[in-house]
């Protein structure tokens, strides 16, 4: 984005505070001024300390030529979702410990006319899984323009969030733990835990469940399809999962 330049110097220490400070949000925004519509997705990270979210917003509205009256709103809601990630991670959940805690990630992007669905598992405490990473390669192997890897990075992400904050909230102690003895409601969300590499592949009975579809939709099914996943994602921020 133009507007913002942080400088030789500035740029020597993002690289470096990059590189070992980093902890990504998800963030939804979703607004309207005096008729002017905005929606965007895309990640923040926590450990920020150049870029605050009111010199991004400024950045931002005046990329997309949008009313300057926006960018108070969309920094707030920037340091609200911020704020919010913030105070359910104090809440109780300590550092990952390896244990087994997959459930199915669901994925519903639309692109244009295209839409893409698909699920798979993932596991919601392996350090070594990174969402971005993951929709680059998924990306790549499939074809798809970059735009697609931004939006299955932040779905993934949201999914995650939404995952943790829902054992956070029922204080769960992330020790191995069965989910059910917190809630039963909440376990249910969870796949039950391998007891032996073999039961990590499927058969091909499965095959078709777990195959990524396109399908080429209408303009305003289109618009019929972005209204569906914001009031689900919504639901979930209020419901915690």
């Amino acid at each position: 984005m133009r507007g913002y330049d942080f400088g030789a110097e500035s740029h020597a220490l993002a690289s470096v505070r990059s590189a070992h400070d980093e902890e990504l949000v998800a963030i939804r925004i979703d607004m309207e001024y005096n008729g002017t519509k905005f929606k965007d997705v895309f990640t923040w990270n926590v450990a920020e300390t150049l870029l605050t979210p009111h010199k991004f917003a400024h950045t931002l509205v005046g990329d997309l030529e949008l009313p300057s009256a926006m960018i108070i709103p969309i920094s707030e809601a920037i340091d609200k979702q911020v704020a919010e990630h913030i105070r359910w991670r104090g809440g109780g959940w300590c550092a990952p410990r390896m244990e087994d805690l997959r459930f199915i990630i669901k994925l519903h992007i639309v692109v244009q006319q295209t839409m893409l669905v698909d699920e798979f598992e993932w596991d919601l405490l392996c350090p070594f899984n990174s969402p971005e990473r993951f929709a680059a390669r998924y990306c790549l192997e499939l074809g798809l323009e970059s735009e697609f890897c931004t939006l299955i990075a932040h779905s993934i992400r949201e999914q995650i969030q939404l995952h943790l904050r829902a054992l956070v909230n029922v204080r769960y102690q992330f020790d191995g733990t069965p989910v059910a003895k917190k809630s039963g409601d909440l376990s249910s969300h969870f796949l039950l835990p391998l007891e032996g590499p073999l039961q990590a592949y499927r058969g091909t009975a499965f095959h078709e469940l777990f195959t990524p579809e396109f399908f080429q939709i209408a303009v305003q099914d289109k618009a019929h399809a972005e209204k569906d996943d914001d009031r689900e994602a919504r639901r979930k921020r209020r419901t915690g999962r």
